[in-house]
């Protein structure tokens, strides 16, 4: 097997992994998703742990103020988006939570000094546009409302959160490797949601078929992103990308397939919108030049 399909094959596992997941996570919605929260950032933990002690896995440990910030953010994003799949539905949730990019680009923009071309800021734009169509129709569990409810609203301050995760990555990857990385991700999430998750009357509630849930939860999570760290050692960023935007995708699927949830037309088309748009925002610049993009860069104005 040549590099570019071992790339491939690694990236349309965790695509699967990360679906498995969010399905996991919805087949236990009615229980304390704080405690899946936890123990899906405990199973990474260990996971990571088991590899780096026999060198499977190299780990460092030097930004310990930004990696306790991408620790915080990230593992703040994970609890809300296991809220909004348990809240909305798997099919919404994902379009909403993926919009990680929208915000991962402005941020990069205000923070990082990065310039962005008018393509991508139609993209913003579109995005925008998009999530709002797909919020204001209310899909999945709850049936078709024209509002905007707090559990939208919530999804999207976590898919910001995520987007300011990523410039934070981008910053670590000079220093650190991508297990310290994601290992202080595990280890801070835990911290935020440990006291919620398993206090007394909360663990006695969850039977153990649940449980093992959260644990195939956790183990898919983890599998996901080891084989996404694995995969962009042999395809590029935007092939990468591609594969990325497919979860949502499967989500949808296994949504409909599995538990009954629908998007209105307009809400399919919203979250085609958005989803388009930040398949585009991931893209680097240089691929719209293969299209016959102009490259045109507009600087910051700040």
């Amino acid at each position: 097997m040549n590099s570019t399909s071992r790339g491939i094959l690694l990236m349309s596992m965790s695509t699967i992994a990360f679906s498995a997941m969010a399905c996991f996570v919805r087949m236990v919605s009615s229980y304390n998703v704080y405690m899946t929260t936890s123990i899906r950032f405990i199973v990474g933990i260990t996971i990571v742990i088991l590899l780096l002690i026999p060198g499977y896995l190299n780990g460092s440990f030097n930004n310990k103020k930004a990696l306790l910030l991408r620790g915080l953010f990230g593992g703040a994003a994970i609890l809300i988006s296991f809220i909004s799949i348990t809240k909305l539905g798997l099919v919404k949730a994902s379009v909403l939570s993926n919009t990680y990019p929208i915000f991962a680009t402005i941020f990069g923009i205000v923070l990082l000094k990065e310039k962005i071309s008018v393509v991508k800021i139609v993209a913003i734009i579109a995005a925008f546009a998009g999530i709002f169509i797909t919020s204001v129709n209310n899909a999945g569990t709850n049936g078709f409302a024209f509002t905007i409810g707090a559990y939208e609203v919530l999804s999207v301050a976590g898919a910001m959160l995520g987007g300011y995760a990523v410039i934070l990555v981008k910053k670590l990857r000079a220093t650190e490797t991508s297990s310290s990385i994601f290992l202080a991700q595990c280890v801070v999430g835990l911290m935020i949601v440990a006291v919620p998750s398993f206090s007394p009357g909360q663990v006695m509630d969850v039977p153990p078929a649940a449980l093992i849930i959260m644990i195939g939860a956790g183990i898919f999570a983890t599998m996901g992103q080891l084989f996404l760290t694995e995969g962009y050692h042999y395809v590029t960023v935007g092939t990468g990308a591609v594969f990325s935007m497919l979860g949502p995708v499967f989500n949808f699927m296994f949504g409909f397939l599995f538990f009954s949830e629908t998007l209105t037309r307009t809400g399919a088309a919203g979250a085609v919108i958005t989803l388009l748009a930040c398949a585009v925002l991931i893209l680097p610049e240089k691929y719209w030049s293969v299209l016959g993009v102009p490259a045109v860069v507009v600087k910051p104005l700040w």
